[in-house]
């Protein structure tokens, strides 16, 4: 992935602990994962803020989305999104996790992350 500022994104009592590069300007969101020749690494991923529907059109593999309120609150997961394919935010989306498929589990849906800024 190119080299952005990133947050660590922890999540309890899971233990899920995603570096995720963030994305905060409008090329930036706009480029996201588009033209990486793999999807992020496990443990890794893409914060896009502010967040809301995605796409997946022009990607070559599938991911996982975790749509985020202001508070990291995760309103709903996208599990294994196929390349050209779109999904629509829920209300209240502030920001959008964009991880390898397999990398967010569905059950998190309901539950918070926490962050830091990355080393």
């Amino acid at each position: 992935m190119r080299a952005r500022p990133h947050l660590i994104l922890e999540q309890q009592p899971h233990g899920l602990c995603i570096t995720a590069a963030h994305a905060a300007s409008w090329w930036a969101r706009a480029i996201g994962l588009l033209g990486t020749p793999r999807p992020p690494a496990d443990g890794e991923g893409l914060l896009l803020d502010p967040g809301g529907a995605i796409h997946t059109i022009g990607m070559r593999y599938a991911i996982d989305v975790a749509f985020l309120d202001r508070h990291l609150r995760i309103l709903r997961v996208a599990s294994a999104v196929s390349p050209n394919r779109i999904r629509c935010a829920p209300k209240g989306t502030r920001f959008c996790l964009e991880t390898r498929s397999g990398g967010l589990p569905s059950t998190l849906e309901g539950d918070f992350f926490t962050h830091r800024q990355g080393e």
